[in-house]
């Protein structure tokens, strides 16, 4: 008897739907693909085997690393769980696929997992711990566990962290994030690090440049850290830890006393007499990237002291800038990330102001009877403040008559730097007119980081401060001359050392004491010429290596917690270009490319309480860990002369599309003449 048409399709169909649920009920296996590294052994009822490859698991199995060896499991649903050494892993119900499953719980140690979706669907699990549940579908995540401490961090996908011992506690992470879990205390948000399963806050400008796209999660904070911690904790290193950038390096062929002058105080006898002064508004902003602004005046005076071949001068310069962000995200999650489909909104918006002031005073002398050497001595003070502020709300709309869910964390903080160097220089120029100057600076240094509040729904957090103590040593170069009528040179080399105190304060970990050691070589050469009296072409280049050496020391007992070793190689590539176009107008352009190769050993020791952290709280893979980047800068620019000592530029900088692009007017008022 022939079916009809229409009875045929449905039953076709209905085979096909019962053929689909039969396949995704069937039971998944799980078995050991790998084993790197020293033993591991699986415990099951008693019993105690020594693990292998292809061994086949099943629940109730313990996975115990502790023998220094790396399992990798691999299951039939595609799923991949790596169980790091030092670890113990129970395995639980992950047989059938399809519902809300536990797939294993970890007693200590560290784990990565890749849940694969099932049969093109959601594939629900959890894994527990002793303080922390973690709903996945279909996602890649790294969990850590020391005692009754969790942290998870997120790689792809979306996690939910509930706190065992406050259910009410839950946040949905999303890819970047990390959360810590502890009893009886509120979660604690933080961004891992590149390349680590459980990294600390790190300043790399692309973490702090990701645009906000797409859906998003319940996530009771971490944008406040994600969007400005970098750029705040930069400007506090800028001043106390120098060594640890690369230097600029720019224009070394074209001589520039009044410059020249800020950094070896023997130069300023190339004066008669000067006054300049220098205003530069600028401003940055972009679609879903922050906005800043900022303002920086400087003022300068040279003057000789009669007939007395000496030269007094002084400098005052101010800066003033702010950051903020702001951005709003659509809210939709969906069983099991959530009890039912949940849609709302989040938003954060967060605020950095940053002032500064900068004051100097130099002396210098001629010597000889053609005045051919100088000496110079100055001594600088430098004070900076700094405040990050910002918030992270959700609100989610009301689904079936449940309430209205809503989280708010809240953040402060705020820092202030003081810096006072001696400088002290000579210059010598030679008969054919290449001149050598060398100089030597000695700074000392303070500085304060400290949250001043942190919320979560109104409920204070914990806070975290840093005090710093430093002190830097400089030795310097530089040598600048003629080649040909219209060819110049530069070359230049720096030796800086820096040592630095830090007494940290942080509630994820004990008491204790940072000493930091930075030492930094550099040197580079440069060549300009002189296509005519008002149009020139610079090429510079540069090289060096920067050496940091931190150890952090237990205040309670002084046992090492945390020994780090960094290397940084960097090379720079620098070309420049400057031409009149029209009457008194010119345009100018400026590309530097530099190239950074990053390598870093770091070894972790236990505290009192057995846990191996960082300064920053978090625990991460110890060994050698690289990092390679270039980073791409250009100037363009256009002004106009509406007289020899008053000039008005506009400059655009970028860093092609990594950063907002920025706006800066620099207009320059010089008084006075040169010898």
């Amino acid at each position: 008897m022939k079916l009809p048409v229409r009875q045929f399709i449905c039953l076709l169909l209905l085979l096909l739907a019962a053929r689909s649920s039969f396949v995704h009920a069937q039971a998944i296996e799980a078995r050991v693909a790998s084993l790197n590294g020293g033993n591991a052994a699986r415990t099951n009822n008693g019993n105690v085997f020594k693990l292998k490859a292809g061994d086949a698991l099943k629940p109730g199995d313990v996975i115990d690393t502790r023998g220094g060896a790396q399992v990798l499991i691999e299951m039939t649903d595609g799923s991949v769980v790596i169980v790091r050494p030092s670890s113990q892993v129970v395995l639980k119900d992950f047989r059938t696929a399809g519902t809300l499953r536990d797939l294993f719980e970890i007693i200590s140690g560290r784990v990565r997992v890749k849940i694969n979706h099932w049969g093109g669907k959601p594939n629900p699990v959890r894994v527990n711990t002793p303080s922390a549940s973690i709903a996945v579908r279909g996602t890649e995540f790294s969990i850590t566990v020391e005692g009754s401490e969790t942290r998870v961090a997120v790689h792809e996908g979306l996690v939910e962290v509930s706190n065992l011992s406050a259910t009410q506690q839950r946040a949905l992470v999303e890819p970047g994030q990390g959360v810590i879990v502890r009893p009886n205390e509120a979660l604690r948000f933080f961004i891992p690090g590149p390349g680590s399963e459980i990294g600390e806050r790190r300043t790399n400008d692309k973490q702090n440049q990701t645009a906000q796209n797409g859906k998003a999660s319940y996530n009771a904070g971490g944008d406040v850290l994600r969007n400005l911690a970098g750029q705040y904790e930069r400007y506090i290193d800028s001043y106390v830890e120098p060594g640890e950038t690369a230097p600029l390096v720019r224009f070394l062929a074209l001589p520039d006393a009044h410059l020249d002058s800020l950094e070896n105080p023997a130069y300023a006898t190339d004066f008669n007499l000067l006054a300049r002064a220098l205003l530069l508004p600028s401003l940055r902003n972009k679609t879903a990237a922050p906005r800043d602004s900022g303002l920086f005046y400087q003022t300068s005076v040279f003057a000789p002291l009669g007939e007395s071949r000496f030269v007094l001068g002084g400098s005052f310069a101010a800066t003033r800038s702010g950051v903020h962000t702001f951005a709003q995200q659509s809210l939709d999650l969906t069983p099991p990330l959530a009890p039912v489909n949940l849609f709302g909104l989040r938003t954060s918006a967060t605020d950095n102001q940053s002032s500064s002031y900068n004051s100097a005073l130099v002396l210098a002398r001629r010597f000889g009877e053609a005045g051919r050497t100088s000496l110079g001595l100055g001594v600088e003070y430098s004070h900076a403040h700094s405040t990050l502020k910002g918030s992270t709300e959700l609100v989610s709309d009301a689904t079936f008559g449940l309430s209205v869910l809503s989280a708010r964390e809240a953040l402060r903080a705020s820092s202030n730097i003081s810096r006072t160097r001696l400088r002290l220089g000579v210059s010598h120029e030679f008969a054919n007119g290449n001149k050598l100057g060398v100089f030597f600076h000695q700074g000392v240094g303070t500085a304060t980081d400290r949250d001043q509040t942190r919320t979560f729904n109104g409920l204070p957090l914990s806070l975290d401060s840093v005090r710093y103590a430093s002190h830097s040593s400089e030795l310097g170069m530089r040598l600048r001359g003629r080649l040909t009528r219209k060819w110049f040179y530069g070359l230049e080399a720096t030796a800086l050392r820096v040592g630095l105190n830090e007494e940290i304060r942080r509630a994820a970990i004990v008491p204790a004491h940072e000493f930091e050691t930075i030492t930094r070589l550099a040197a580079g050469g440069g060549l300009s010429y002189l296509i005519n009296p008002r149009a020139f072409f610079s090429l510079d280049a540069s090289l060096g290596q920067s050496r940091v050496r931190e150890s952090f020391h237990e205040d309670a007992t002084g046992n090492l917690l945390e020994d780090v070793r960094e290397n940084m190689n960097f090379v720079s590539l620098h070309m420049a270009a400057q031409s009149d176009v029209w009457r008194q107008s010119f345009v100018s352009a400026s590309v530097l490319a530099l190239r950074q190769l990053n390598t870093t050993d770091r070894q972790l020791f236990p505290d009192l309480f057995g846990r191996r952290l960082t300064s920053y709280g978090f625990s991460v893979p110890e060994g050698r860990t690289r990092e390679r980047f270039t980073e791409p800068l250009a100037d363009f620019s256009a002004g106009w002369r509406f007289r020899q000592d008053f000039t008005l530029q506009y400059i655009y900088s970028t860093d092609f599309g990594r950063t907002a692009a920025s706006h800066v007017l620099l207009l320059r008022f010089n008084f006075g003449k040169r010898e």
